[in-house]
């Protein structure tokens, strides 16, 4: 057994928090590149009110580039996240298994009460009679 391992676990439990922290903020992340196509579809038609038309599809088409860009990326980040956050989980079972394990050996080791020597006044009086 990897004596340091008692020392990973805290480090790996707090990189599962850290990974559960950073996929909640990338929801919210994505929530909101949803508002980017209706300030495009907006912009888009106070621009072509006022200037032309077919300059209106403009904000509109970038709002949708924007939008489908930004959830391409906060998507690929949540997998990545998720692959992460699922091998830090597994490594924090297998440590916290490793603990266990290195505890009931040192327990077997451990002499027991019904083995042990008996206290050194009772030796005195089992020698004498």
């Amino acid at each position: 057994m990897n004596p340091s391992s008692p020392s990973l676990l805290p480090k790996y439990e707090a990189e599962v928090e850290r990974l559960l922290a950073l996929k909640v903020t990338l929801e919210v992340e994505e929530a909101r590149l949803k508002w980017l196509v209706v300030v495009g579809l907006v912009a888009g038609i106070a621009v072509g009110i006022f200037v032309k038309p077919l300059y209106g599809l403009l904000p509109f088409a970038l709002g949708i580039v924007m939008c489908g860009t930004g959830l391409y990326l906060t998507r690929v980040h949540k997998m990545e996240r998720d692959y992460n956050l699922g091998r830090a989980r597994r490594e924090v079972t297998r440590l916290r298994a490793e603990e266990k394990a290195r505890v009931a050996a040192e327990a077997l080791r451990a002499p027991t009460a019904s083995h042990a020597s008996p206290p050194p006044e009772r030796e005195a009086e089992l020698s004498e009679g």
